[in-house]
């Protein structure tokens, strides 16, 4: 969907990590402004050892995730690099945000079921805002 001004985060998939560094695909990502911060998950099949071509990425103004998100639409051909919104800042966002509503909150409040439902009692939430206790480690 559209950003709104506070939308700084791009969600990217399909990076060439198999080609490039890490280091190069950091300098990739920041000719497009100002990178605050990017986050290149790693490949869970290699044990992280490995980039999977998946990241998110936050610059310093909105126009610079749009100007990405332009370059790489979603819509683009299968294998090509996509960028969206991240769905993860947005729910940081919440009720101002673009979804209109604390979903952490309602995640917080169906963690119980959640566990019952998937037979994992050690589900929990990590991150910025979700309240468990576990925080990202700082770059």
């Amino acid at each position: 969907g559209e950003g709104l001004p506070s939308d700084r985060e791009v969600f990217l998939k399909s990076l060439p990590a198999a080609d490039c560094s890490e280091d190069e695909l950091r300098e990739w990502v920041a000719g497009f402004g100002t990178l605050e911060e990017a986050i290149f998950l790693p490949d869970v099949q290699s044990d992280g050892a490995q980039l999977s071509g998946a990241a998110y990425a936050r610059f310093a103004q909105h126009s610079e995730a749009e100007a990405l998100l332009a370059a790489f639409p979603v819509d683009g051909a299968e294998g090509d690099v996509q960028a969206c919104w991240s769905l993860s800042e947005r729910i940081q966002q919440g009720v101002n945000g673009s979804l209109r509503a604390d979903v952490l909150a309602a995640l917080r409040g169906g963690m119980e079921r959640l566990k019952v439902d998937t037979g994992c009692p050690s589900l929990e939430l990590a991150g910025v805002g979700s309240d468990c206790g576990v925080q990202p480690e700082d770059g």
